[in-house]
C-alpha cells in the first residue's frame, strides 16, 4: 500500500516481469509490465477495470514520484489496510489476464525493436566489410604496379612483397566468406527464443486525503 497526492481515488497497480531470451539463453530484452486499475469499495462498473481514464495514466506515470514521496502509513485506518491485505489475491488474480495482455504488446514492440537493431548492426558489418574489401583490392592493384619495380630489389625483399600480397589475397576471399555468415549471425542473435511472464505483485495507490 502507497500513500499518494498524485490521485484522488484509490487505484491499484499490478506488476509482472517480461523477459525474452536469445540463443543460449542470452538475455536480450528485460521489462517490469505495469497495469493500472481503479479500486472501488463498492465495486462498481469500473472497478478493476484497467487505463479506463487519464487519471489511472498520470497515478501510473506519477508512481515512482508517489513511491519516492510515500509516508507513513500510521493514518490509514486497520480496517482499510485489513481489508486491501485480505483483497490482494484477487484482485491481483483478477488483473493478471490485464498484465498478459499488456506484455503480448510489449513483447511485440520488443520484438520488432530487436529485429531492427539486428538488421542495423548486420548492416553495419556490411560496410565495414565492404571498406576493408575495398581497401585492400585498392592495395592489391598497387602491387601489381610495384611488382614491376621490384625485379631488380633483392630476393628477400621480393619474397616479403609476395607473402603481403598472398596474405592480402587471403583476406580478401574471407572477407567475402564473413560477408555472408556474419550478418546473419548477428541477427540471428536477436531472435527470441524464449519468453517468460512472472508476477512480482501488487501496490494499492491510496490517496493522501483519505
Amino acid at each position: 500500500m502507497l500513500r499518494t497526492r498524485y490521485t484522488s481515488a484509490a487505484r491499484v497497480v499490478a506488476f509482472g516481469r517480461l523477459s525474452l531470451f536469445g540463443r543460449g539463453a542470452t538475455r536480450l530484452h528485460d521489462r517490469v509490465v505495469p497495469v493500472v486499475a481503479p479500486w472501488l469499495e463498492g465495486k462498481g462498473k469500473t472497478h478493476l477495470q484497467p487505463f479506463v481514464s487519464d487519471a489511472d495514466r498520470e497515478a501510473l506515470l506519477r508512481f515512482e514520484d508517489a513511491l519516492r514521496e510515500a509516508p507513513a502509513l500510521d493514518d490509514v485506518s486497520e480496517v482499510v489496510r485489513t481489508r486491501l491485505v485480505a483483497a490482494a489475491p484477487e484482485d491481483f488474480a483478477a488483473l493478471w489476464l490485464h498484465v498478459e495482455q499488456a506484455a503480448a504488446a510489449e513483447e511485440d514492440r520488443a520484438r520488432g525493436m530487436l529485429a531492427r537493431r539486428g538488421a542495423r548492426e548486420a548492416d553495419e558489418l556490411r560496410g565495414i566489410l565492404d571498406r576493408q574489401r575495398q581497401a585492400i583490392e585498392q592495395a592489391l592493384q598497387r602491387g601489381q604496379q610495384v611488382s614491376l619495380r621490384l625485379e631488380e630489389a633483392d630476393e628477400a625483399e621480393q619474397r616479403q612483397f609476395r607473402a603481403d600480397q598472398r596474405h592480402m589475397q587471403q583476406r580478401l576471399e574471407r572477407i567475402e566468406r564473413e560477408r555472408e555468415e556474419q550478418p546473419a549471425e548477428i541477427v540471428a542473435g536477436y531472435e527470441v527464443m524464449a519468453r517468460r511472464l512472472e508476477p512480482l505483485g501488487l501496490v494499492y495507490l491510496w490517496p493522501h486525503n483519505r
